[in-house]
């Protein structure tokens, strides 16, 4: 590790750490569920289209001059006279290394904004680990280190030189760096640079060697799970491709296969874990050379369980599933073996397996097939997939609706009231009642239930043990995961931590805008000056004529020798 120069940064540069980090707010895209104005009396079709509408103008638009200010020339004169120059800010150049934070932070949705990708020399990039873990909106640092050969991507983004004019969730971005980095000016822009040497100890800084977070983030998210699966090894290794043994034992432990991932990206597996020089990154890892269509089975099993844990309101509103076992899912699971877990599965939460262990997913996920189906006996739902988020929020409502159980709630979840209405009214369905559900046990959700039906089903899937479940599963996602037949799920709220690779960190002319605005700033200062010079032209010739009018009725007046 190659040691920054010292920063002067004042009297601040003690030691930080990362757990002032976590009551910071947290920067997220916004996940909306249902309640019970949601829907009102429409029908379940039409609601599922209002819930992506709902998501859709939830988020803010951030178009027009509200940080900005008017750039039309034609309105350089009202500035004037209003003397509204405080809405005109110089802008500067910012650059930013951690694209993802960007990415969350809705880049692309703020329309005067202007940004794109550079190459900066002479500083390293570190993830460090516990921000990852703790959802922090920063989870890089930047060092500089002067030497050349050091290079690092990073997102140039023109903002207001006055960081307090700055859009609100990037003031918020701003502030968190602050913690941890102090600016440093470069031709090319600012950076917010660390000194390594005040990092705390307790940190597991990972050097991104290539410089690009994008290129190694598909390895770090698959070894960040492995690694709190306890299907991993060290953290030193989280930026390498992952090893077979740790695929391996995975796939062991879950029942699930991986050797369609291993054959369609074998460039990701290695034997071995020698850290990979940057040359070999850029031609095996390149972000634009890999396919990222394609999420691993370990992130795409995390991402279920979260789905999973967001029905029973034990993942905040904001909360993303992006697939990364971070803390907060830890203490959801947590949570929901104490509420639910012990009541309906009969059993402890095992002592002899990590958070996510392989009863816990057997049990949460058998527990919300086992309300899928009753919601479908209850004719409550029609979604073809129990993670069909939209859907299946939609056949909670109905159900609490049907029963009386939505008065108020301000969000519509499994709650306790509802999980024991639900099991009470269908415990009272026998097997004979099949015939009434043939109208609903369509093509549609054929390929879920199998060769079963959803009444036999809803009451022998619930189960702690992971070959009884996949035994019972026909289709849908998790039969895609398990035993690779079914249909992939409609990602709703679901908003992939891959999908920051995709984007695209170019738009507009940035140096073109600082030009335009430096050049309206001036007119503005010049317009000011003749506004400025004519008003004092006009109170000096008031002046004059004022004074020999004055001089003028002086002399009209008759003097004292002549009276």
């Amino acid at each position: 590790m190659v040691m920054a120069d010292t920063i002067a940064t004042g009297d601040k540069t003690s030691q930080f750490d990362g757990k002032h980090m976590q009551d910071l707010e947290r920067i997220y895209s916004t996940r909306d569920t249902l309640d019970g104005n949601f829907f009102g009396e429409r029908g379940q079709k039409d609601a599922n289209g209002d819930y992506y509408d709902e998501l859709n103008n939830e988020e803010t638009n951030y178009s027009g001059s509200s940080y900005y200010g008017h750039s039309d020339d034609s309105e350089v004169v009202g500035l004037i006279k209003n003397d509204t120059v405080s809405q005109l800010p110089p802008l500067d150049s910012f650059i930013f290394p951690d694209s993802r934070a960007l990415f969350l932070l809705d880049l692309g949705n703020y329309a005067d904004l202007t940004y794109e990708e550079i190459i900066v020399h002479g500083f390293e990039i570190y993830i460090v680990e516990q921000w990852v873990a703790c959802r922090n909106l920063s989870t890089l640092i930047t060092s500089y280190t002067g030497n050349s050969q050091d290079t690092i991507s990073g997102v140039r983004v023109v903002l207001p030189k006055d960081t307090s004019m700055w859009p609100g969730r990037f003031r918020q971005y701003f502030e968190e760096l602050m913690e941890f980095a102090r600016p440093k000016f470069t031709p090319k822009g600012t950076l917010f640079i660390t000194n390594l040497s005040g990092v705390s100890f307790g940190l597991n800084l990972l050097h991104v060697e290539c410089g690009d977070l994008r290129t190694i983030w598909k390895d770090f998210e698959v070894n960040f799970d492995l690694k709190n699966l306890h299907c991993g090894g060290r953290s030193a290794n989280l930026l390498c491709p992952p090893t077979m043994a740790s695929l391996d034992k995975f796939s062991q432990l879950f029942k699930i296969p991986t050797n369609g991932f291993i054959a369609q990206y074998p460039q990701m597996i290695q034997q071995q874990q020698p850290r990979l020089p940057e040359e070999e990154y850029k031609t095996v890892g390149n972000s634009k050379c890999r396919n990222t269509d394609s999420k691993s089975p370990v992130v795409e099993m995390v991402t279920l369980i979260q789905i999973s844990l967001s029905y029973f309101n034990l993942l905040s509103k904001n909360y993303q599933t992006d697939g990364l076992l971070c803390e907060d899912t830890k203490r959801a699971i947590d949570e929901w073996w104490e509420t639910y877990g012990k009541l309906y599965l009969g059993t402890e939460k095992p002592r002899n397996e990590c958070t996510l262990g392989p009863t816990t997913v057997a049990g949460l996920i058998s527990l919300i097939l086992c309300c899928y189906f009753k919601l479908m006996i209850e004719n409550c739902i029609s979604s073809k997939d129990p993670f069909d988020e939209a859907g299946f929020f939609q056949g909670i409502y109905n159900f609490q609706k049907k029963h009386g159980l939505n008065k108020r709630k301000s969000r519509v979840y499994l709650d306790p009231r509802t999980l024991e209405k639900l099991f009470e009214v269908t415990a009272k369905v026998s097997s004979k009642d099949i015939f009434k559900l043939k109208k609903m046990v369509t093509s549609t959700v054929q390929d879920i239930i199998g060769k079963g039906n959803p009444i036999n089903l809803s009451h022998k899937i619930l189960t702690t043990d992971l070959d009884t479940l996949i035994h019972n599963i026909h289709g849908g996602s998790v039969g895609l995961l398990w035993k690779g037949k079914g249909h992939p799920r409609k990602c709703c709220t679901d908003i992939s931590n891959e999908e920051f690779l995709k984007f695209n960190y170019q738009r507009g002319d940035p140096d073109g805008q600082i030009r335009e605005r430096e050049m309206l700033l001036e007119k503005f200062r010049l317009e000011r000056i003749a506004y400025a010079q004519k008003h004092a032209s006009k109170k000096v010739s008031s002046s004059s004529l004022d004074t020999s009018e004055d001089v003028g009725r002086t002399n009209a007046m008759p003097s004292s020798a002549t009276v």
